[in-house]
């Protein structure tokens, strides 16, 4: 038994440092190429661009569910793969179709009429799409997370190339549009050539039934989590204007970077190792409570820091032309940070077989999100306005999941409070409130003052999360202290 839990904590470990080494390359790349896309962009070309995108990103939610129930089968043969790929593929044909003839219609809608062309040129990358998704999933399930960094590291500085040459070309938008679709052409690439992999066309309904039910729920949670900011632009796309839409999409793009490169790698490795934990019990609980500190004690003071001088980064990064983009940018940040409670206990339900949960709480997030923005623009408030209104509630919304959350997983009311609530409260306290100076962030005027203040802020956080025994604090000391070797009875000493 001791055996195989070390052999499950080196896998973990392992895949987690690849994932990771994926995220921050694949991220880190692409935060550069922001930084040189919208010093050579205007604001007006990421306009129409993210109301395309946002539909192409909702239209894809269908890719991930089928792959995610082949995870979960142990005993899935290469004709159930085969079989999902090519419905997969028929699916994306007939989506294309739609988008195809509706395009016309769809930029009449939103009153920018090359939405259009847009549109149809992007929706191509959706059959390249399905195939990277079937590879990478069957990456994921043998914890070959190193291939998958191979592949996220090519394709981003290909496809980044591509992008930042078509910019200088003058192409405006479809500098944007290449760069996403030559980012999945070259991922599919690399991909084939160090996995050959191309199944024979196969059709079973045997098969697709058996994993239909699993599907189908991820399919629609994820619909509603991932996609949540997608549906958001769809809905303030239709009244504001391009460059207004601009400044959101980089606003929240930069916060969602820095979200994906912590959020990304908890979702895949976690999701199969609590799918071999295979059901509720302290182990389970123990293993969420563990993730759930260490998450919200990395993730909080992070983005707070990033709210406090979200101005100052934005200017510095992407110029002047882009302060605007600055408000956005810290109340992505604000909204993201309840989202790791969410990812964890989806992850965990997912990993049970009970992703109906995800989709109930998805479902309550959207509705309270939507009612926000309804209630902004029956107050005709201005753009900043409005996506507060949607992104505060929302992220208010998430906290639906603390109900199931204590109902499934046993993880009491007070014990999420203390795990998830408490870092939230030190890092509004500790780190952005002492540096708010008559209703404004302070401006950097001495960087060492301001340096010197944050590690207080800092010190003061870790000091607090110590005094409350927060579970990441045994578990992180545990990791340091097993570098020195094992216990007597053979075993890392983490708490």
């Amino acid at each position: 038994m001791t055996q195989a839990r070390e052999h499950t904590k080196v896998i973990a470990i392992k895949s987690l440092f690849w994932r990771f080494m994926e995220m921050f390359g694949r991220y880190g790349l692409q935060f550069l190429l922001q930084i040189i896309m919208a010093r050579i962009l205007a604001p007006s070309d990421y306009g129409a661009y993210t109301i395309a995108i946002a539909m192409v990103t909702v239209a894809s939610s269908y890719i991930a569910g089928l792959p995610q129930a082949l995870i979960q089968d142990e005993g899935a043969t290469e004709k159930d793969w085969a079989v999902v790929m090519w419905f997969l593929l028929g699916v994306t044909t007939i989506v294309y179709i739609i988008f195809f003839v509706a395009a016309d219609q769809i930029a009449s809608f939103y009153n920018k009429l090359e939405i259009a062309l847009y549109l149809q040129a992007i929706m191509l990358a959706l059959y390249f799409a399905v195939y990277q998704e079937m590879q990478a999933t069957r990456l994921i399930r043998k914890m070959q997370f190193k291939q998958l960094f191979t592949r996220s590291l090519v394709a981003t500085i290909g496809s980044g190339l591509i992008g930042v040459c078509a910019a200088l070309l003058g192409l405006g938008t479809w500098a944007l549009i290449l760069q996403y679709i030559s980012s999945y052409i070259i991922g599919c690439v690399i991909l084939f050539l160090r996995n050959p992999w191309f199944p024979k066309p196969r059709i079973s309904w045997v098969t697709l039934k058996k994993y239909f039910r699993f599907s189908v729920k991820v399919f629609c949670s994820s619909l509603l989590k991932n996609n949540f900011d997608s549906i958001g632009d769809m809905i303030l796309g239709r009244y504001l204007t391009s460059t207004q839409m601009g400044y959101i999409d980089r606003g929240r793009k930069f916060g969602q970077s820095a979200s994906t490169i912590i959020d990304n790698p908890i979702q895949t490795v976690f999701f199969s190792l609590l799918s071999r934990i295979n059901g509720a019990g302290e182990n389970m609980l123990s293993t969420v409570r563990i993730v759930v500190s260490t998450y919200s004690c990395l993730v909080v003071p992070f983005f707070s820091i990033l709210v406090l001088f979200s101005e100052q980064v934005i200017v510095f990064l992407f110029g002047s032309q882009w302060t605007e983009a600055s408000f956005y940018f810290a109340i992505y940040c604000i909204t993201y940070i309840p989202m790791a409670l969410t990812t964890i206990s989806f992850q965990a339900f997912n990993a049970m077989g009970r992703s109906g949960i995800p989709l109930v709480c998805g479902l309550s997030r959207l509705i309270i999100g939507l009612f926000a923005i309804g209630v902004a623009m029956h107050l005709n408030a201005d753009a900043q306005t409005t996506v507060a209104f949607w992104c505060i509630w929302s992220a208010l919304g998430t906290l639906v999941v603390m109900i199931p959350n204590a109902l499934i997983l046993k993880y009491k009311l007070n014990q999420q409070i203390h795990d998830f609530l408490l870092p939230c409260i030190f890092g509004g306290a500790l780190i952005i409130l002492p540096f708010k100076l008559e209703n404004h962030f302070v401006s950097i005027v001495n960087p060492f003052i301001t340096l010197g203040m944050v590690a207080l802020g800092l010190l003061a956080f870790l000091l607090m999360c110590v005094i409350t025994k927060q579970k990441s604090c045994s578990f992180l000391y545990g990791i340091m202290i097993s570098k020195r070797g094992k216990n007597k009875n053979g075993d890392y000493r983490v708490g």
